[in-house]
């Protein structure tokens, strides 16, 4: 029996919109309970998505997540409970202000100094390896009979 580790998370899915995860993972037996509460009230199951996958340590996965619209200050709460947990998991989050302006991948003159980074490398590997072909395809003897 393996407790899980829980996190929740937000990722903007468009401008007003966010994307809310509840994920525990690393959990064995399968059976968890996750559910969401705004502002104390407990959010229908039909506004939700839930996933549940297996990992490769035998353990699993386990993510309800939805969308949040919401431009007032509501309070989201996640609450895990599972068989190896004493007490169940509770984390309250806040929404608040104007999330329309979060971007999802980080932006500024050093993603492009990434890119630039990333495909020199990738460049520079390739040239290695096709220059150690051609060197040990050189260097083979001719055998003449």
């Amino acid at each position: 029996m393996k407790a899980p580790v829980v996190k929740v998370t937000q990722y903007p899915v468009d401008n007003g919109t966010l994307m809310v995860h509840c994920r525990a993972y690393g959990h064995y037996p399968k059976d968890i309970s996750i559910m969401w509460y705004k502002n104390g009230q407990q959010i229908s199951l039909e506004m939700m998505e839930r996933t549940m996958l297996p990992l490769l340590d035998l353990t699993y996965l386990t993510s309800l997540s939805f969308n949040v619209t919401s431009m007032a200050d509501d309070v989201y709460t996640c609450r895990v409970n599972h068989s190896t947990m004493l007490r169940g998991f509770t984390q309250d989050w806040n929404i608040s202000g104007d999330f329309g302006n979060l971007s999802s991948a980080p932006t500024g003159p050093y993603v492009g100094a990434v890119i630039g980074i990333c495909v020199a490398v990738v460049l520079i590997v390739v040239i290695v390896a096709f220059g150690l072909v051609f060197f040990a395809k050189s260097r083979k003897p001719c055998i003449s009979g």
